[in-house]
């Protein structure tokens, strides 16, 4: 190893930290639609919240009053989802 190696660097206090270990990363999921038809939607949603919560997402923002500070925005709906990992997410 040489001296660069972050493996052998101390730090002042003679703590050297533990090497990094992967940590599964958040999955964002930014959803932006127009909603056609209000009652088919609500019955869209009424049965996707059951099938989301299956695949652990939680939904952190829904938003019908967006406010677009810039360019253009034409859709009805945003909402921003989270996954703990990717495969969450893929499944």
């Amino acid at each position: 190893r040489t001296s660069i190696d972050p493996v052998e660097r101390t730090f002042c206090n003679g703590w050297n930290p533990s090497p990094l270990k992967e940590k599964p990363m958040t999955v964002y999921v930014l959803a932006q639609f127009k909603i056609h038809n209000r009652d088919q939607y609500e019955k869209y949603a009424t049965a996707f919240l059951p099938h989301f919560a299956q695949h652990k997402g939680t939904a952190l923002v829904s938003d019908e009053n967006v406010s677009v500070k810039e360019g253009i925005w034409d859709n009805t709906k945003a909402v921003l989802l989270s996954f703990p990992d990717e495969a969450a997410f893929e499944d």
